[in-house]
């Protein structure tokens, strides 16, 4: 009957149908064995600082662990020996599992495939707005291929049509107000000779499919945080606090705007703030003064979400 595919509980992986997740399980002892160390040092951690470690304290916890449990290469045993090894003791529920899988696939061919139940008679339009939804759950805004791959994964649930995924997402962006959506890019700011254009109609100096879309949903949404985040009322710092907030920040090596960024920040009595500053002029090392120093007067807690590695060093 041959093998099916269907996505993972989580949706972010096909896997084959009928499968035992524990013979998977002892294929991978070693994640095992990364995934122990991290609950150890996990609990090393709360212990010691009394919080949860974040995501990139985590990921550096399994980076650590990583190298300590892989066995050094032994060149000795033939690369087949190790697998035949494996399969011995487990080849009972190998044969087991292969049964499954074919069990699986004669029920799909009898019942329809579980990733197309209520999803096998859709329209071109329900696909279309489907995947419309789908992108904005990724991304806040997003290209051509970001929708052309959610297009794709409508239409694996939508076996019946016959258009490609490539052309239901050109119509979707030939009419955007039917589904919602907005071009964010910048168009060009003076009219673009015939001689300079490219076939598709844009400047040759453009980038291939430069341009970026959003939801008008997404629009309203981001309005609104920036409208809240002007309004007043937030707890505030003022007087002999503020000045004891600028002695804590000068001796924490802050000098200069940093200070003047952070203090403003302390006693705006607004519940947002964007700081803006070009790479290496220390938004980092900035922030990471405020954290500490913002918690006790006014309330709440400051999370650092960097993305360069050496940013999360200083915010640590």
């Amino acid at each position: 009957n041959g093998v099916v595919f269907a996505l993972r509980p989580d949706g972010k992986a096909t896997e084959i149908m009928g499968v035992d997740q524990r013979l998977c399980a002892k294929a991978s002892s070693r994640r095992e064995q990364i995934a122990g160390a991290v609950r150890s040092a996990s609990e090393t951690f709360v212990e010691r600082y009394g919080r949860e470690p974040s995501p990139a304290e985590r990921k550096e916890m399994d980076r650590v662990a990583w190298r300590p449990t892989r066995a050094a290469k032994n060149y000795e045993v033939a690369p087949r020996q190790p697998i035949d090894n494996w399969v011995n003791g487990v080849r009972g529920e190998l044969r087991q599992s292969l049964r499954a899988v074919g069990q699986q696939a004669a029920l799909v061919q009898r019942h329809g495939h579980p990733d197309q139940h209520g999803y096998a008679d859709r329209t071109k339009q329900e696909v279309r707005h489907a995947a419309v939804a789908a992108v904005e759950l990724r991304h806040s805004t997003w290209q051509v291929g970001n929708l052309v791959r959610a297009v794709n994964d409508e239409l694996l649930r939508t076996p019946h049509l016959e258009e490609g995924a490539e052309d239901l997402a050109r119509e979707v962006l030939d009419n955007p107000s039917e589904y919602g959506v907005v071009l964010t890019s910048p168009p060009d700011p003076a009219p673009v000779p015939e001689a300079l254009r490219r076939d598709d109609g844009h400047s040759r100096y453009r980038q291939h499919n430069f341009e970026r879309w959003t939801t008008a949903r997404q629009l309203t949404v981001e309005s609104g945080i920036v409208a809240r985040a002007r309004e007043a009322g937030a707890p505030a710092l003022a007087g002999p606090e503020l000045e004891l907030a600028r002695v804590e920040l000068i001796a924490a090596g802050l000098v200069g705007d940093p200070v003047d960024a952070v203090i403003a920040t302390l006693s705006s009595g607004r519940p947002g703030h964007v700081l803006l500053g070009p790479a290496g002029t220390g938004m980092s090392r900035t922030i990471g003064a405020l954290a500490p120093i913002r918690p006790h007067p006014v309330g709440g807690r400051v999370l650092g979400l960097p993305k360069p590695p050496l940013a999360t060093q200083v915010l640590a």
